[in-house]
Formats: C-alpha cells, structure tokens, sequence
C-alpha cells in the first residue's frame, strides 16, 4: 500500500512534467523560465526512472518472495499436521495405512471437504467415526504427538508474523483475518494437559482443516484458503 501512494503522485507528476518538456520545446528560445522548467522536468523523469528500477521493482519483487513463501508454508504445515492426525488414528484404531497411501492422503485431504469426508467416515473402532479415534488418540497418553503438532503451530505462526510485518498486504480484511489467525494460535500454548486436550485443540483444527464455521456451517472451499489466496 505504501508503495502505491509513492508511486500514483509519481506518475502525475512525471506527466506534468512530460507536458512542461513539450510546451519548453515550443518556447524554448522566448523564456528563460520555460528553459528552468525544462530541466527541472528532466530532473524528475530521471528521478522517477531511478526510483522504478532501484525500489519499486525490487521491493515488488520482495513482496512477492514473502507472500509465495509463505503460501508454500501454509501447504507444508497442514501436510504436516495432517500427518499427524493420520497417525493418531492408526495408533488408536489399529487400521493399516501405507506409507504411499499416507502420502497420497497428505495432498487430498488439504482440500477441507475431503478433509471432512475422510474424518467422518467410521472408524475400525465401533460406533466411532475416523475424527472421534483421532481425538481419543490425543487423549489417551498420547504427549509426543500433541508436542509434534504444537510445534508445528508455533513454526506457522512465526510464517504468519513474518508475512504480517515485512509484506504489504493491500487487503484489509485479509490483514485483519492473519491478526486474529495469529492470535488463535498463540492460544494454543495455553493448553492444559490436565484437561481434555482434545477438546481445546478441536477448538481450532476442526474449523482450520475442514471449513467448518459457525455462521456458514461447512463449505466445500476453506475460507481459510479463500482468505489466504487473497493476499
């Protein structure tokens, strides 16, 4: 945003002074003001040449490094975690999942509706869906992991921070969304062990990798998803 309120005064006046450089050409002999004004134009085009080569493309360039890194996190952290829960539910259930398959399950389930589909589907556990074994798993002594996860959330969080204060992010609402998904996750280091831990971490998974929320229910496109493609 600060970039551009540089730049469009810039350009106005680099077509001011275009228009000074034609009418001096015209009376370039009759006033030594035109002659002053001349250069002064030249000055300014050469000025604004400067400040498109040597800061606003590069800046540009910058900012667009920052954001396409971060999108590339945001990926890693959620096959990362899905990971994890995929691991919870075989420790907990007893089901087998390959290595190929698990790989192949960390790429589809990023989309929340596959996410949601797969969770609910039942569980080997009786009257359980895959979601209720994950989250037994999480309760049932099960520290490693739950570390694991929250490590994670701590490393994504730093990537959120990151983009927040060395990007320029034009969209506010989106500016506004990545402040209070920051928040949510320093939340997470209050979780108490002593305590259903699952719970309070369903709290944000659930919603972070399904879609889910209160107002629209589930969609088949993740707002989370939505929001960050925004940037």
């Amino acid at each position: 945003m600060k970039q551009n309120k540089i730049l469009i005064p810039l350009i106005i006046v680099v077509i001011f002074s275009i228009i000074i450089i034609l009418i001096s050409k015209i009376f370039y002999q009759k006033y030594d003001l035109t002659n002053l004004l001349y250069d002064i134009s030249i000055s300014i085009i050469s000025a604004f040449i400067f400040y498109i080569f040597q800061v606003y493309i590069p800046q540009k360039n910058r900012n667009n490094i920052i954001i396409n890194n971060f999108k590339e996190r945001y990926k890693i952290f959620k096959q990362d975690s899905i990971e994890i829960f995929l691991s919870l539910y075989q420790e907990y259930s007893k089901d087998k999942i390959d290595q190929i398959e698990k790989n192949n399950l960390k790429d589809k389930l990023l989309e929340a509706k596959n996410f949601k589909d797969f969770f609910k589907q039942n569980s080997k556990i009786p009257k359980q869906n895959k979601w209720d074994s994950v989250c037994n798993a999480i309760n049932y002594n099960n520290k490693y992991n739950i570390d694991r996860f929250l490590f994670l959330t701590e490393i994504f969080k730093n990537d959120v921070d990151f983009l927040i204060n060395n990007s320029e992010i034009h969209n506010k609402e989106v500016f506004n969304f990545l402040r209070r998904l920051s928040d949510a996750i320093y939340d997470l280091k209050n979780i108490n062990y002593n305590d259903d831990i699952a719970k309070q971490l369903e709290v944000f998974v659930w919603p972070f990798f399904s879609g889910w929320n209160f107002v629209d229910g589930y969609k088949d496109e993740n707002p989370i998803d939505q929001m960050i493609n925004k940037i």
